[in-house]
C-alpha cells in the first residue's frame, strides 16, 4: 500500500476533526490514563526532577520527561497504547468510510 499524499492526509485530517473524532480519540485517551498510575508517575517524577536541581523549572521538568517517555526510560502504560491504538483505528476506518 502507498503513503497517503499531502492532500489525502490533510482530507483525512479535516474529516477526522469535523466529525468529532479528534473529541472521541481524546475522551478515550483520557479515560484510560485515569484509570492507570501513570498521572502520579508523571507528577513524582517531575517533582523529583525540581526538587533534585536536575531541572530548574517546571518547563524543564516537562521537557526532561517527554524525552524520557520518548526513549522509553518513562514508560507509558501498555494499556494506554493499546486504546489508543484501537480508537485511532476505529477513527480512521469510520472516516474512511466516509470518503
Amino acid at each position: 500500500m502507498a503513503a497517503p499524499t499531502p492532500q489525502q492526509r490533510s482530507d483525512l485530517n479535516a474529516i477526522l476533526l469535523h466529525s468529532g473524532a479528534v473529541s472521541r480519540i481524546e475522551s478515550t485517551l483520557r479515560a484510560s490514563l485515569a484509570q492507570s498510575t501513570f498521572p502520579a508517575v508523571l507528577h513524582r517524577r517531575t517533582i523529583a526532577l525540581l526538587r533534585t536541581g536536575e531541572c530548574g523549572t517546571f518547563f524543564e521538568a516537562l521537557e526532561k520527561v517527554k524525552r524520557e517517555i520518548g526513549d522509553g526510560s518513562l514508560p507509558v502504560p501498555a494499556g494506554f497504547v493499546e486504546d489508543g491504538i484501537k480508537v485511532v483505528g476505529k477513527e480512521v476506518r469510520r472516516a474512511v468510510d466516509v470518503v
